[in-house]
């Protein structure tokens, strides 16, 4: 059993099943588990595929028993859904994709209603990707990679706004209901 990690920053537990057609050809295979999913995204076991060409491998390692341990369970179980408290038990939060939170402000200027939506990035191994914001397919500008603002007439109702957040992998919505 090994950790590896690809040129293209996937972490993977994997235990190599020997395979001499595919051995030969330079991929490896066996039974893996990506570790680098997504926030909210289920773990999943996979058997008997070609998972990666060894020229592909950044780096190996040896998992740690916490890792092994959690590897046993997907072997038994082939799936489980992403838990906060999974990730903390077996120390997996360093390879999760975690995605980008959103905390809102409003305030009235004049007859404009403004609201600003601080874009609050969690801390792993990977580079912060700035998204692309959307609300009814208009681009909000970012200022410096975490705040954009949207100002609108005051409305005399309840209203909900629908932010959309586009990464390069996801798209995700971060709701808004202004305070009347």
């Amino acid at each position: 059993m090994k950790k590896i990690t690809s040129k293209n920053n996937n972490t993977y537990l994997f235990q190599d099943v020997p395979h001499t057609g595919r051995n030969s050809l330079g991929i490896a295979s066996g039974k893996s588990v990506l570790l680098s999913i997504f926030e909210g995204e289920s773990y999943n076991i996979t058997e008997d595929v070609n998972l990666i060409h060894y020229s592909e491998i950044l780096k190996e390692e040896v998992p740690t028993d916490l890792e092994n341990e959690f590897f046993s369970i997907l072997k038994k179980n082939k799936q489980v859904k992403y838990k906060k408290a999974l990730i903390d038990k077996y120390q997996l939060g360093n390879y999760v994709h975690y995605l980008p939170k959103v905390k809102y402000t409003q305030e009235i200027v004049g007859e404009k209603l403004i609201i600003k939506g601080n874009i609050i990035y969690v801390k792993s191994m990977y580079k912060i990707e700035a998204p692309t914001v959307k609300l009814d397919d208009i681009i909000l500008p970012l200022e410096s990679d975490n705040t954009f603002i949207y100002s609108m007439d005051i409305p005399t109702e309840e209203t909900k706004l629908d932010f959309i957040l586009e990464l390069t992998k996801q798209i995700i919505t971060k709701s808004y209901k202004v305070k009347i």
